[in-house]
């Protein structure tokens, strides 16, 4: 992968005043930024990756709208939601987006220049980790926290491992049905079946 460059968001936007969906990959596919935090889906990737029966069957209420075009290193995907124009980040943790506040051109734009700290999502502890482990996560696996976060996970290197992408996101998807209506703070014992 390569990162992106201020060139090819300025193609990017001529092409998405012209064309559809098929930009993405053509433009950002296999490039990244943020540090190499983010990464942006090639066109092999991005039908089978939006698909209703891969990862997404095991999230009920995902919307079938969503298209997920990137992600950052930990399983977050960067997603366009019908009706707006701003970038949406996809918590894989819990399943809320959370708005960007720009559009594509413009949040790429600034992430190549200002890098992703300024995006509240991601705190320092986040991005310290991610920055650490980036050259141990291989462009179809995620860093995934050992310990979720959402179950009381510490954001530190120890509590990190590289897991394949689409099994990473089936086994939040499968995690997030059973704990969701959890109230904050509770508890969870995890058992694996024999």
């Amino acid at each position: 992968m390569s990162e992106l460059r201020v060139s090819m968001i300025e193609r990017l936007k001529t092409e998405l005043l012209k064309s559809d969906r098929e930009t993405f990959p053509r433009i950002l596919g296999g490039q990244t930024t943020g540090d190499g935090l983010w990464r942006f889906f090639t066109s092999n990737k991005i039908g089978p990756w939006n698909a209703p029966k891969t990862w997404r069957g095991t999230w009920p209420e995902l919307s079938p709208e969503l298209f997920f075009f990137g992600e950052d290193i930990f399983g977050n995907q960067l997603t366009l939601k019908k009706d707006s124009e701003n970038v949406w980040l996809w918590n894989h943790e819990n399943g809320d987006l959370v708005d960007l506040l720009l559009d594509l051109a413009t949040l790429l734009e600034t992430v190549i220049q200002s890098g992703i700290d300024w995006i509240d999502f991601y705190s320092p502890e986040m991005l310290v980790v991610g920055r650490a482990k980036l050259i141990d996560v291989p462009e179809n696996c995620h860093l995934h926290w050992t310990q979720p976060l959402l179950s009381g996970g510490s954001m530190t290197m120890a509590n990190t491992s590289v897991v394949n992408s689409t099994m990473h996101l089936q086994g939040h998807g499968s995690l997030w049905t059973q704990l969701r209506g959890l109230p904050p703070g509770t508890e969870v014992i995890i058992k694996q079946k024999k």
